[in-house]
């Protein structure tokens, strides 16, 4: 069986710029970021942080290469899957804690554990916006609730949303590759999760919490089908956005109303119906 290759984009910077940093990756088209601090893929010097980031092509790779620099390299998958979980490690939100599929873990009494391997999807719980959407499932999912996850990536979020009791769960995305490896960890984590291919309007009924970890620029695009799968008094959290987007996509999502969230670069927003 041939192994498939792929392109990383590794790319050193000051922990204080991370943030900027992943920002310009995911703009450029890449579909997976992590921040390791070792120097087994690439050499920097102390104290900088290392953003790898996986491209769904070649082609994607080298545009984004030529347009931030970094060091460009092919890895087999393989190659990728050992890499990632040499790095990876469990990660708390309250009492959901995500872990590696392999990786030993000691828990706590009352811990709701979600089992991921992302393959080449995004979605570990170790970026920014990813970390946003976890705490908020954290604080707010209940039992019986419904909960729809958009760009579903990994499966990540759906999956969490199932663990920590919801009635009915959704995820959607429109990448095959994200759709294939979020039903892998579906099927890992022994949950009743409905993953979907396409975007949004794939997607038929209406929910109780709506999760959005998408682009500035999807998000606004998909604001009125957004807001259309918001039950009565449901709550939509939308990130993936920078300072300076934050009104464009605020205003796409008119008439919800909420608060904003801030953590580094990153923005969420909490709206409600």
């Amino acid at each position: 069986m041939t192994v498939p290759t792929f392109r990383v984009l590794e790319v050193v910077v000051r922990p204080e710029q991370v943030e900027k940093a992943s920002a310009r990756l995911l703009a450029a088209g890449a579909v997976g970021i992590e921040e390791r601090d070792d120097t087994t893929l690439a050499r920097g010097p102390a104290g900088r942080s290392k953003l790898v980031a996986s491209f769904p092509t070649h082609a994607a790779a080298g545009a984004a290469h030529r347009r931030l620099g970094g060091r460009l390299r092919t890895l087999r998958g393989d190659d990728w899957a050992d890499a990632w979980k040499k790095f990876a490690r469990a990660r708390r939100f309250g009492r959901l804690v995500v872990a590696p599929r392999d990786r030993k873990l000691r828990s706590r009494r009352g811990d709701r554990i979600v089992r991921i391997d992302p393959g080449r999807a995004f979605g570990t719980g170790s970026h920014a916006t990813t970390a946003l959407c976890l705490s908020f499932l954290a604080g707010n999912v209940v039992h019986g609730v419904r909960v729809l996850d958009v760009g579903t990536g990994s499966g990540v979020l759906a999956i969490a949303a199932a663990k920590l009791g919801a009635r009915a769960v959704v995820g959607v995305d429109v990448d095959p590759e994200a759709v294939a490896t979020a039903r892998e960890n579906v099927a890992a984590n022994a949950v009743n999760v409905r993953v979907v291919r396409g975007d949004v309007r794939a997607v038929r009924g209406r929910f109780d919490l709506v999760v959005a970890n998408l682009t500035a620029g999807d998000l606004a695009a998909a604001g009125a089908d957004l807001r259309a799968t918001l039950a009565r008094g449901g709550r939509l959290f939308a990130t993936g956005i920078l300072s300076g987007q934050l009104r464009e996509v605020r205003d796409a999502m008119r008439p919800l109303h909420g608060i904003a969230i801030r953590r580094g670069e990153w923005r969420a927003l909490e709206l409600e119906r």
